[in-house]
């Protein structure tokens, strides 16, 4: 499994890492970007499986980088994860390309089902089963007061 995470703030990359570490999807896993255009770049060069990628940064937007990584033919899903909670943000993201959304803030168990919902497709595409345990704990995310925090246990 190979993941690239695009977001400008460092402290977002560090919560979806932290996150993504929560449902199975380790650090030595992971591979960072903090703008549009080295995603593209990162894209083209890595054989991904999963790209989370934000909606606004510099040099080049999240929603312009997810059309450019679809012009070179690349299928690896992708998950916008933004704060731009609009429908009409959201109808763009999947317009250039992106397979589904994820606003901020969010629940671990929330970034949970959006990943395993299109890496399951993909297996499924590939004729493979995806075995992927719920996570044992869920947080939520507060961007707000930059803090994680336990929501449930089991």
């Amino acid at each position: 499994m190979k993941c690239l995470v695009v977001d400008d703030s460092a402290v977002m990359r560090k919560i979806l890492i932290r996150e993504l570490g929560h449902i199975g999807i380790g650090p030595e896993s992971i591979i960072q970007a903090d703008d549009g255009k080295k995603a593209v770049w990162l894209a083209r060069a890595g054989d991904l499986d999963l790209i989370l990628m934000d909606w606004n940064m510099p040099e080049m937007k999240g929603v312009e980088a997810v059309a450019e990584i679809r012009c070179l033919g690349i299928a690896t899903p992708i998950l916008m994860v933004t704060s731009e909670g609009e429908a009409r943000q959201a109808n763009r993201a999947m317009e250039a390309g992106a397979n589904d959304y994820l606003i901020k803030p969010f629940s671990t168990m929330a970034l949970f089902n959006k990943v395993s919902t299109l890496l399951a497709h993909v297996a499924g595409e590939l004729g493979l089963e995806l075995i992927c345990p719920p996570p044992r704990r869920a947080y939520s995310v507060n961007l707000d007061e930059g803090r994680i925090g336990p929501v449930i246990e089991e």
